[in-house]
């Protein structure tokens, strides 16, 4: 699905841009990319490791410090498991965004850009109304 800016991460996290930024700050494991206009860029690897953050301290109630030690503890107990957690978290953030990618589509009507690539999009067939004097 590609990156994603921070008003989206901020609405699929129900958690304020200005805590994203200061998680980035504190905890090393999170660094997205920044474009060429120095915006950060979130992929979905990115997400899943917020996900899981906020998880640790709104969930658990840890502080943000144990919460970092704790991702760190994770990668590094058993990378197999957390590779396969990690993997989990990018494909609940891409279904996600597909889902919302629908949404819009369907509130669109009818007559959207078809999702595979090459198809041209529908024809309205709503009749022009005649024009009778």
């Amino acid at each position: 699905m590609g990156l994603h800016p921070i008003g989206d991460v901020e609405r699929l996290l129900r958690v304020r841009a200005h805590v994203l930024r200061y998680w980035e700050r504190e905890v090393p494991l999170l660094s997205p990319a920044k474009g060429q206009s120095g915006r950060r860029e979130y992929s979905e690897s990115d997400i899943a490791l917020m996900l899981r953050l906020k998880h640790l301290i709104y969930g658990l109630r840890m502080s943000l410090d144990d919460a970092s030690d704790a991702l760190e503890r994770e990668g590094a107990s058993d990378p197999e498991t957390g590779a396969a957690f990690a993997e989990l978290r990018a494909s609940l953030v891409r279904a996600y965004f597909e889902s919302v990618e629908l949404r819009k589509r369907a509130a669109a009507g009818p007559c959207y850009t078809s999702v595979t690539e090459g198809d041209p999009p529908c024809q309205d067939t709503t009749p022009e109304p005649s024009a009778t004097s």
